[in-house]
């Protein structure tokens, strides 16, 4: 009987509620990763934004030459070689004029900024620099051809030497003509770039900056190359994808009038692990309360079925004939009342056993006394009769 209650409870107990758990930890769970989704897309967001603004410092800054319009003029004389090769005096004036203005006006604004060149389109550069080497006009004429090739006003390459710097390259143009006549460089270090980055990361989690899908900024786990992302069309979107750590969430931020994208990527298995570290510690108490629960519901129901079968065993000694059978009383529950009242009935039907057994001697020793008292007379009479008939025969003898 105790094995049925222990089954009972265990398929009425504790089954439901161990499934009740489980499909609580996998709504848990599912509802976790869309929260982490959801503040993932607005995390991304948000450092998208910063690193639109950080670059577009710089191209403010570089944009603010095209105001200067002395600057301009000297950079147009020169490329026109007028009064460099008839004035000295003058062409060292008009090269410290353009040193100063890059120097202090450029290089000095941002501590970001490590060095700016200044390659005029006859050739002639002028650079300010807080250290390292200076670039060679090769490199600057083969920027040059890439500006010009893509049509646009500014392109961003990144220092392959190094690669901890980023070069914005600006076309200058004349004000009226839009003709071009000078190639401006500003050599960015992405230091403080990249402290921003780190800091807004979870652990475990990789993010990819992206200046168009053939400018790389920023993968130092090289990500982007070993699953790469088409853009989805949206300003910011997540994704599932299949990556090198399995099933990957990644998150992909930009703006219709930004250049610049931030790819992030996040393992599921690193949010599991999250998840087993909160869950881990949840079932092996879960586990220890069953245990204890059914290990509680066996003692109870032992101590419920120990009476009952003291009452079975007492029925049968009863069946048996043993009318003095008592059963210990234990409590004041329904059990304990059935014991007082099994008690109660062998002490009635012992009584009543030995009632009748006295009722029924008593009719016996009366019918015995009654079938002496007739036998007695026909007794006395035959024992007078042969007395009688023993003294006539010696009267005649």
């Amino acid at each position: 009987m105790v094995k049925k209650l222990l089954a009972t409870y265990i398929i009425f107990i504790v089954l439901p509620l161990t499934t009740v758990s489980a499909i609580s930890f996998v709504l848990f769970k599912t509802n976790m990763e869309q929260q982490i989704s959801s503040s993932m897309e607005r995390t991304m967001t948000l450092l998208h934004r910063e690193v639109d603004q950080y670059f577009r410092q710089f191209l403010d800054l570089s944009e603010s030459i095209m105001l200067q319009r002395n600057l301009l003029d000297i950079i147009h004389q020169i490329n026109l070689k007028q009064n460099v090769q008839t004035n000295g005096f003058e062409s060292y004036q008009q090269a410290s004029e353009i040193n100063v203005y890059i120097t202090f006006q450029l290089l000095n604004k941002f501590r970001e900024i490590a060095a700016v060149n200044l390659y005029t389109k006859s050739g002639e550069l002028f650079h300010a620099r807080r250290s390292g080497a200076i670039l060679d006009k090769a490199l600057l004429k083969s920027y040059q051809e890439q500006l010009l090739e893509s049509g646009k006003q500014w392109i961003f390459l990144l220092d392959e030497r190094s690669g901890n710097a980023i070069y914005l390259i600006r076309r200058i143009n004349e004000p009226f003509t839009g003709k071009y006549i000078a190639l401006l460089t500003l050599e960015i270090h992405l230091d403080s770039l990249r402290q921003k980055i780190v800091s807004a990361l979870l652990p475990n989690q990789h993010l990819v900056l992206l200046g168009n899908p053939d400018l790389i900024v920023y993968d130092p786990a090289d990500i982007w190359r070993r699953a790469p992302v088409h853009h989805p069309g949206k300003d910011v979107t997540s994704l599932d994808i299949n990556g090198p750590e399995g099933r990957t969430l990644v998150t992909f931020a930009t703006a219709p009038a930004s250049e610049w994208s931030v790819v992030s990527y996040m393992a599921y298995s690193s949010l599991s692990h999250y998840v087993t570290r909160i869950s881990v510690p949840i079932l092996i108490v879960s586990a220890i309360c069953i245990l204890l629960s059914i290990f509680s519901a066996g003692v109870i129901a032992n101590r419920i079925v120990r009476p009952i079968r003291a009452i079975r065993n007492a029925m049968r000694k009863l069946a048996a004939g043993n009318f003095k059978i008592e059963i210990p009383v234990m409590g004041k529950d329904e059990v304990a009342d059935l014991s007082r009242g099994f008690n109660q009935m062998s002490r009635q039907l012992a009584d009543t056993i030995n009632q009748m057994y006295v009722v029924e001697l008593a009719q016996r020793n009366a019918e015995l006394r009654a079938l002496q008292a007739q036998i007695d007379p026909h007794f006395l009479y035959n024992t007078l009769d042969a007395i009688r008939m023993v003294a006539e025969m010696e009267e005649i003898g």
